[in-house]
């Protein structure tokens, strides 16, 4: 006995349908109904779709272009100003160590409190301090150490970029699309790591500081209004006001002391922040002593790195998968200190672009895994805690760049970067086959 008509009989021509449903070849076919079809694989750009995801990746691009920005402005205004290399460097430990300072107990308020809000406040205060420093500068009152307070308070509010902004973004995103997140989000950091410096460059030069100051004012104001206008409803992970906030904040370190894979993401992150990212202090002042380069080459040579990672993080974004996160991630490491080591033996123009587009291509999977491994399988209770230990991690590489100006006084930079290079290589050995803990990590399902 034939099947019976789906209901609805016939179509719209009056042809009896085949059994099973389906049409005959004389008929369009009938698509099967949708609680039926397998869900298909969003694009790796579906993320843009949601509101909240857009506006938190937007105020991500405007803050990371300011960093870079001001990076560049504030260190060729203070040796303008003083002509001293080192309160150059001085300006520019000052911007970085609030993360290694503040990193972690940022990470415990942001699990108490509400990180809309937080957030929120965050981008006001930037925008307040970009208005007054640009009427100082604007009335001529600007003073070096007006400029060094607002690097300090850049840097603070930096600090809060991974407990907060990130653990928003990660919410948002959800674990299934996670890593992608992620990844789109390093490729708009390593984006303005190009775009800022250009800006910086060209402001400083035909407006001054002034105009650097102004357009932090519109881009800390955007992101502002962003983060206002945020729907998605933030997990508090200690709502109970009676919880303690240093409880709050030891609980995260047992966690992280009793989790393998979140502990050798935060060593690892804290290795190559200490002897990985400090050759970005030096590299051009190889690029002039060593390789003989003009500024603009030096420049272009710098920039591959940020190419190279762009790129990279664009390709996570499309083919990276749950079971690759821990490979990519120690191969990035491990990848990206390798190629500094290779940078510092170079004496050609030529095999040192090639080298740093490398070291980019590792840093992308280096960068981007670091937040999506604390994050993927971690209890929501626990995410804001974690990101502000990694931001502790990173905030070792003040410090780093204070051992490469050290060492390079004595040993000159190419041969201090060969030096500290090594010393990270050995280190993420040791690390890995040494530690058990790392040993355990890798055998985690």
């Amino acid at each position: 006995m034939s099947a019976p008509a789906p209901p609805g009989g016939p179509d719209a021509t009056g042809t009896p349908r085949a059994p099973g449903g389906s049409d005959t070849p004389d008929a369009p076919a009938r698509r099967p109904p949708t609680r039926n079809r397998p869900r298909s694989r969003p694009g790796r750009f579906a993320l843009f779709r949601r509101a909240d995801f857009l506006r938190i990746w937007l105020a991500g691009g405007f803050s990371g272009t300011i960093r870079w920005l001001e990076t560049l402005a504030i260190g060729l205004y203070t040796f303008h100003e003083t002509g001293s290399p080192f309160l150059v460097t001085v300006m520019l430990f000052a911007r970085t160590l609030p993360s290694m300072l503040i990193g972690a107990p940022v990470g415990a308020l942001a699990a108490r409190l509400d990180r809309k809000r937080l957030l929120a406040i965050n981008f006001a205060v930037l925008t307040v301090a970009s208005t007054v420093l640009f009427a100082l500068a604007h009335t001529g009152r600007l003073e070096l150490w007006h400029v060094a307070a607002g690097a300090v308070l850049s840097g603070c509010t930096w600090a809060m970029d991974h407990p907060v902004r990130r653990t928003l973004l990660g919410e948002i995103a959800g674990n299934r699309r996670l890593a992608v997140a992620m990844s789109l989000d390093m490729a708009t950091v390593h984006a303005t790591r190009a775009i800022g410096p250009i800006a910086g460059g060209a402001l400083l030069h035909w407006h001054g500081i002034a105009g650097v100051y102004a357009l932090a004012i519109l881009l800390n104001g955007a992101s502002f209004l962003n983060a206002t206008r945020l729907r998605h409803r933030a997990r508090r992970e200690a709502p109970s006001p009676t919880v303690r906030f240093t409880r709050i904040l030891s609980d995260g370190v047992a966690f992280a002391r009793g989790n393998p894979v979140v502990l050798a993401v935060l060593a690892i992150t804290l290795i190559v922040n200490l002897f990985g990212f400090s050759y970005i202090s030096i590299a051009p002042v190889i690029g002039e002593e060593v390789l003989g380069l003009d500024p603009v080459r030096v420049g272009f040579m710098m920039a591959t790195e940020g190419l190279g990672a762009f790129l990279g993080s664009l390709a996570l974004a499309t083919f990276v998968r749950p079971a690759w996160y821990r490979p990519v991630y120690a191969t990035g490491a491990a990848g990206f200190v390798a190629m500094v080591f290779l940078f510092s033996l170079s004496t050609w123009f030529a095999a040192s672009i090639p080298i740093l587009f490398f070291a980019g291509l590792a840093v992308s999977g280096f960068a981007a895994m670091q937040g999506t491994l604390l994050m993927h399988g971690t209890p929501p209770e626990m995410r804001s805690r974690l990101m502000g230990l990694l931001t502790l991690s990173i905030g070792f590489a003040p410090l780093g760049i204070l051992l490469v100006g050290a060492l390079s006084e004595w040993l000159g930079p190419a041969r201090t970067l060969t030096v500290t290079s090594l010393t990270g290589l050995a280190t993420l050995a040791a690390a890995i086959f040494v530690w058990p803990g790392f040993r355990r990590a890798a055998r985690q399902p």
